[in-house]
């Protein structure tokens, strides 16, 4: 705040000393108001902080004998601007002859009273609370950033899990390559979470001696893979003939979800084999959207009873889907299409060895 100095009009009469004349006459004492018009009212100090500012000091004579004056001050309002007035007085004594043995010295100082606005000191206060809220909310945020960056960090140093079947392929060479490459990335997509769904392979074969060595061996390697305590979960088509589990196909989810959660790898023998009424629990364990399992690995199996399958995926996969829709003709085909599309996510055909 700028200090300002106000300097009156009067010159500043010096304290006189020695005879007194009353030609003179008596100094004017004149009242503040006059002297300041625009230094006027009374109303009280602020409770707020008051910067004070001297303006003027001044110097006058009084002509009363033998009087005592006594301090005093106010406050006046000028505009908004307080301003303060002290006046002190000594005593005054005159003679007949003429001597003055004191003379009276009165000295008025004013003083301007500048105060801050309340709503500016409650608004610095405001800054300051916004400023520390904004501070740790940063700092907060910068701690949860470390934190999660340091997390995810952490993952992506991680070497992601491998499972390699060079084993298999060097005990099948006749076998499609494309069917041990889908193997490992089916796999390792369920070691890695990336998504977390199951993986499902359905395989059809012509000769059963092949089929099973081959279907024995990709299970016990994916079932190290997953690093599972217990084997994986295999089932016949006898498995699932019982009368119960045909009145309520829940009956097989029920009874071998806790399996396949231990496992993670299920392997079903002739899935065309499967009672109509039973198939739609695989509806439910192949789900990839919703998955009862999501870590899981299954395999399904499928013999083909004619030599009419070609190497093309487009026309093995057709012929697969006619052998199910054959076997399960009696089954509506708004449930039929999508357990269809389900178990026949990845299809390969198991050549003879």
């Amino acid at each position: 705040m700028d200090e300002r100095t106000i300097r009156s009009r009067r010159p500043i009469r010096p304290a006189q000393r020695g005879s007194y004349s009353p030609s003179h006459g008596s100094p004017i004492r004149r009242n503040e108001n006059e002297l300041y018009p625009h230094l006027s009212g009374g109303e009280e100090e602020d409770d707020v902080d008051q910067e004070l500012i001297e303006l003027e000091s001044y110097a006058d004579t009084n002509s009363s004998l033998n009087t005592t004056l006594n301090s005093s001050s106010d406050v006046a309002d000028c505009g908004g601007i307080k301003v303060s007035r002290c006046r002190k007085e000594k005593n005054v004594k005159y003679y007949p002859d003429g001597n003055v043995q004191e003379v009276n010295m009165w000295k008025t100082s004013e003083k301007i009273l500048l105060p801050k606005k309340a709503d500016e000191s409650q608004g610095m206060i405001k800054i300051v609370l916004v400023g520390i809220g904004v501070v740790v909310v940063m700092l907060a945020a910068v701690y949860f950033y470390l934190t999660n960056h340091s997390q995810i960090g952490g993952d992506m140093k991680r070497p992601p899990l491998r499972c390699s079947f060079e084993q298999s392929v060097r005990d099948f060479p006749k076998q499609d390559k494309m069917l041990w490459k889908s193997l490992e990335h089916g796999v390792e997509s369920v070691l890695n979470n990336i998504p977390t769904k199951p993986s499902i392979f359905l395989l059809a074969y012509e000769d059963i001696p092949t089929a099973n060595k081959i279907t024995r061996s990709i299970v016990e390697r994916a079932t190290d893979c997953m690093d599972s305590k217990v084997n994986a979960l295999v089932l016949s088509s006898d498995d699932l003939a019982h009368h119960e589990m045909k009145t309520d196909y829940g009956v097989v989810i029920t009874k071998f979800k806790n399996q396949l959660e231990k496992s993670g790898v299920m392997l079903v023998h002739d899935l065309n084999k499967v009672p109509s009424k039973v198939a739609p629990a695989f509806h439910v364990f192949c789900d990839g959207l919703n998955p009862l399992v999501d870590r899981s690995i299954i395999f399904l199996t499928m013999q083909l009873t004619d030599n009419s399958h070609s190497s093309s995926y487009a026309n093995t996969l057709h012929l697969v889907e006619n052998y199910l829709r054959s076997n399960w003709s009696d089954m509506e085909n708004f449930i039929l299409d999508p357990l269809i599309a389900r178990v026949t996510d990845q299809v390969f055909v198991l050549n003879k060895e």
